[in-house]
């Protein structure tokens, strides 16, 4: 009888041992996998922390690892989406420094038009998902949707507009003007230190609506991920580089035309 109680005692024991153990290995896990931003890189004058963790938008995994994202020897931004160890990775970063009105220009050195169907590419200023003005470069699953989309959240038809890219557009130019009036939202074929005419535009739409976030917490993010958490419909990695941000602040009269 003896012997029997010392073996369900030690079967207890190893049962609270091993209950222990996962308790701990799960909150390791989830300590890793959902710390967020850890870690830095400079970009276009700005201090930005690197996206480390598993959620949305997808979801998806997320890395701050140098294959993921950095910036190379001519000060241009590398996110990349790429599969290690069997999990696809994607890339985000978040500036340091709280925005304001003001007028954002990206200038994108990728051919933006040759991303898979499953791809996104986001260029945002977020303070949560009720206070967010997007860009956004994705078929949503379908080829023969349109690439660009300029966005007010939360979203519905009246805070939407979107339109298709000629094939092959080497680099692009997009503009979010943003002041307390309303939303501009710009995109012109080549890189913006040549632009000079409206003969470049490519796309434009302003929201004027009750939609306009108040500067308060509101940060810029550039992305580039998953939709849904599919992988590339090419099963390829993907890379996209941004060559420039730059922010002007607002001033009345000139930010809003």
């Amino acid at each position: 009888m003896y012997i029997k109680i010392i073996k369900n005692v030690a079967l207890i024991m190893i049962g609270i041992i091993f209950l222990s153990y996962n308790i701990s290995a799960q909150l390791n896990y989830k300590a890793n996998i959902f710390k967020n931003h850890n870690q830095t890189i400079k970009f276009a004058g700005m201090n930005w922390q690197i996206k480390d963790s598993a959620g949305s938008p997808g979801p998806n995994y997320w890395s701050n690892s140098s294959q993921n994202v950095w910036v190379d020897s001519l000060g241009y931004l590398h996110l990349k989406i790429n599969k290690i160890n069997n999990k696809w990775y994607c890339s985000e970063i978040i500036s340091d420094k709280k925005m304001d009105y003001g007028e954002y220009t990206f200038s994108i050195n990728s051919d933006v038009t040759l991303i898979d169907p499953n791809a996104v590419v986001g260029l945002f200023l977020y303070q949560n998902d009720n206070h967010e003005i997007d860009i956004e470069f994705s078929r949503w699953g379908t080829k023969l949707n349109n690439l660009c989309w300029y966005s007010i959240q939360p979203l519905n038809s009246h805070r939407q507009s979107s339109f298709a890219l000629e094939n092959h557009l080497i680099s692009t130019t997009h503009k979010i003007i943003w002041s307390k009036k309303n939303i501009n939202f710009q995109s012109y074929s080549g890189d913006y230190s040549t632009i000079d005419s409206s003969n470049y535009i490519i796309g434009n739409w302003i929201y004027s609506g009750l939609h306009n976030p108040v500067p308060d917490s509101i940060r810029l993010h550039i992305n580039f991920w998953l939709m849904n958490g599919l992988p590339p419909s090419n099963q390829k990695d993907m890379e996209l580089i941004i060559k420039a941000v730059k922010i002007l602040p607002y001033i009345k009269g000139i930010s809003t035309k």
